[in-house]
């Protein structure tokens, strides 16, 4: 189906500037939602968007993980069984690996199954801030990968991601998000806490008041 979209969409000159368009949208709406019901939703219509966008763009692997990521999500939120849900999952991920192998392109390849496995870790997640927290740590694959095909509207919900899944990671920090961020892997606890470590020195070598902590003595 989302094949015969793209070439419906290619045969009518619509391109993939709006199905681009309506994924980044998505983006940027999904992580202002406050239940997780409505955040799925939306992400669904998002990445079916973008499933459409690389295809016509010819990033075969990408879309594959698009079209995987609408199976996820639906299964994360519609199934309670969370054994089930995991093996869905799993199955998928296994689907990815053909894939992966069929639409083989090289490092493109590589990145995209590496932000398609960490995005799967984040719709497993049973809270809508875990959910971003694996999606912040997903997106640096993906940036490298869109940097690589040049797919300048996945580099604008690129930005759009970090900047809004990092600042409502912030924001929920500072009131009960402390306590799902105690229940996190230590792992993950532990490349937050470097990323924030470097943002705020980057901000302070930017204010030029940074004095650098391993100075020597």
């Amino acid at each position: 189906m989302i094949a015969g979209i793209a070439a419906s969409a290619s045969a009518s000159g619509i391109g993939p500037a709006l199905f681009g368009s309506l994924g980044v949208a998505a983006v940027i709406v999904w992580p202002r939602l406050r239940t997780y019901q409505s955040a799925v939703a939306v992400q669904c219509a998002g990445a079916a968007a973008f499933a459409v966008y690389f295809a016509l763009s010819g990033t075969s692997t990408a879309a594959a993980s698009c079209i995987i990521a609408i199976a996820q999500l639906l299964t994360a939120s519609l199934v309670r069984d969370r054994r089930v849900v995991i093996c869905v999952c799993a199955v998928s991920l296994s689907c990815l690996g053909l894939v992966a192998a069929w639409t083989w392109s090289g490092i493109p390849t590589v990145l995209a199954s590496i932000g398609c496995i960490l995005g799967t870790l984040a719709r497993v997640q049973g809270s809508t801030y875990r959910m971003k927290l694996w999606f912040l740590i997903a997106a640096p694959f993906w940036l490298a990968h869109n940097v690589l095909t040049v797919s300048m509207f996945a580099l604008a919900v690129d930005a759009v991601s970090i900047t809004s899944n990092g600042s409502s990671i912030a924001r929920s920090r500072a009131t009960a998000g402390d306590i799902a961020f105690a229940s996190t892997p230590f792992f993950v606890r532990e490349i937050y806490r470097i990323g924030e470590e470097f943002w705020q020195a980057a901000r302070m070598c930017a204010s030029s008041s940074y004095s650098p902590r391993f100075a020597a003595a």
